[in-house]
């Protein structure tokens, strides 16, 4: 167990997510569940089994142990995000070509809706959010919203880099789940959780070669051609008849550059949250910081 938290006197529980036994051992006196765990996996089975499968036992045994606020960690990639345009708010609705084609969102997804069912039929009270590209102390820099790291100083960033991103500091995330367990009436709904867009991937980038005194190659490739190559995959994928082909989405490679507006209104309105909106603040604790830790 890290140290701050043994200090600060927390009660640790070790098991699986999948056993009825170590659920309702581990959630006795428990009056609120913040429910952050997901899968690693690289499989839709795996997803199924580590996710929604996980997510809907942890949720059973809460409403057992009469838990009064349930707090689930979705994600804005649910969303599709790619259109610079577009105003995403809090009951924008998942988008189905990325769902289908992407397993972590299809997870994040039906998650969501099975927490929002018991809500309709049982009033399970259960909160949502979705926070933005998470970084801040302790997090790697070499972050996979700004772009794919195939080495530390090699980004190939969604598209050309130079739309804001909407980047959330992890403190203020924490913030915000620590205000979801006790405002009131507010069971049933979601909040995303973005930040003011100060920085854009080059920006990001630039700050992170002046925290680590590093130099990063930058690769920038449009959109439609990483589709293209993914449709190209997905094709030699089926003529071989791979179990785990996925028919590639536009929109999904399109939302990986973030361009469309977040509008978090009322996480600020209805928790009272107030995220980090100064540029240096966030470039210090969120590139700068975690730049130091691992890249220096």
């Amino acid at each position: 167990m890290p140290p701050e938290l043994q200090a600060a006197g927390v009660e640790l529980h070790t098991g699986r997510l999948n056993s009825r036994e170590t659920l309702d051992r581990a959630l006795e006196g428990i009056t609120c569940c913040v429910h952050l765990a997901r899968s690693h996996g690289t499989t839709w089975d795996e997803y199924r089994r580590d996710d929604v499968n996980t997510t809907g036992m942890l949720a059973r045994a809460c409403e057992r142990a009469g838990v009064r606020r349930f707090v689930y960690a979705s994600s804005i990639v649910i969303y599709d995000a790619g259109d610079p345009n577009a105003v995403i708010l809090d009951d924008t609705p998942p988008h189905p070509s990325i769902v289908a084609s992407q397993a972590y969102a299809r997870s994040k997804a039906l998650c969501e809706r099975f927490l929002r069912r018991m809500h309709t039929v049982s009033g399970f009270p259960v909160v949502i959010v979705r926070p933005g590209i998470v970084v801040g102390p302790r997090g790697n820099p070499c972050h996979w919203g700004i772009g794919m790291w195939p080495y530390h100083s090699v980004c190939a960033v969604w598209g050309d880099g130079d739309r804001p991103l909407p980047l959330v500091l992890v403190q203020d995330v924490a913030d915000a789940i620590a205000r979801c367990l006790t405002a009131p009436g507010i069971e049933g709904e979601a909040f995303n959780l973005v930040g003011r867009p100060v920085l854009t991937a080059n920006d990001y980038l630039d700050e992170l070669e002046r925290a680590a005194g590093l130099r990063i190659a930058r690769q920038t490739t449009p959109i439609w051609q990483a589709y293209a190559t993914d449709v190209l995959k997905w094709a030699v994928k089926t003529m071989v008849r791979h179990p785990e082909r996925q028919r590639p989405s536009f929109r999904a490679w399109r939302s990986r550059t973030a361009a469309a507006n977040f509008d978090c209104s009322k996480a600020r309105q209805k928790l009272g949250w107030k995220p980090t909106d100064d540029r240096q603040v966030l470039v210090e604790q969120g590139v700068a910081s975690p730049a130091r830790l691992f890249l220096t």
